[in-house]
């Protein structure tokens, strides 16, 4: 049981672990080449070109995190409007051209990332394989594909234990239906909301 609670908890907080320490590397990195340049009149080479792939990566990690927190950026006024089966069906669909969009661009990766390996090119500043930097859309493809694939399973067979979504804005509120103390408050201010 032990075993089903860590493989729970790395399944959870994986990509969220990853990310927040790319983050601080980030951090760390800009912070001591600031120093370097203003106490020390010194200035790291390769400061930058380390942050910007450390960048990259949490760019391609963000991808598999905002689809296993269903906060990935789509319109979804229309899902308001209607019934909780008929939105559960269109989510599916949405998630089905996710997985194919993920599933085309995800052999190209392999393909670039096979060929940065063959080639063993090494950054100009840093020195280190460029392969490293082009295997991140690959890990981070890849990624993807496993949340989207989760999330499908979870919508289709065990929606019951997904999150609530969030009510979808669904526009303005017609004068009438909108709060008194709002109201109040706009014509006291003079602010622009009427």
């Amino acid at each position: 049981m032990e075993k089903y609670k860590k493989l729970k908890w790395f399944d959870e907080h994986f990509e969220e672990c990853i990310l927040v320490v790319l983050l601080i590397a980030m951090a760390a990195i800009m912070f001591i080449q600031v120093v370097a340049r203003y106490a020390f009149r010194s200035s790291l080479t390769w400061s930058e070109e380390i942050t910007r792939y450390l960048f990259v990566w949490s760019g391609f990690f963000g991808i598999a995190y905002c689809i296993k927190k269903n906060t990935t950026l789509r319109v979804d006024a229309l899902l308001g409007y209607l019934p909780k089966k008929a939105a559960r069906v269109l989510r599916v669909v949405g998630l089905c051209i996710e997985l194919v969009f993920f599933g085309c661009v995800f052999p190209f990766a392999y393909s670039l990332m096979n060929i940065a390996f063959s080639t063993g090119r090494l950054s100009p500043a840093a020195q280190i394989p460029i392969a490293l930097v082009q295997a991140a859309p690959f890990i981070g493809f890849g990624l993807a594909i496993l949340r989207v694939v989760q999330r499908a399973i979870l919508e289709v067979f065990f929606p019951d234990r997904l999150e609530p979504e969030p009510e979808p804005d669904l526009g303005e509120l017609p004068m009438e239906e909108r709060p008194e103390h709002v109201l109040e408050t706009a014509e006291k201010g003079g602010l622009d909301i009427l």
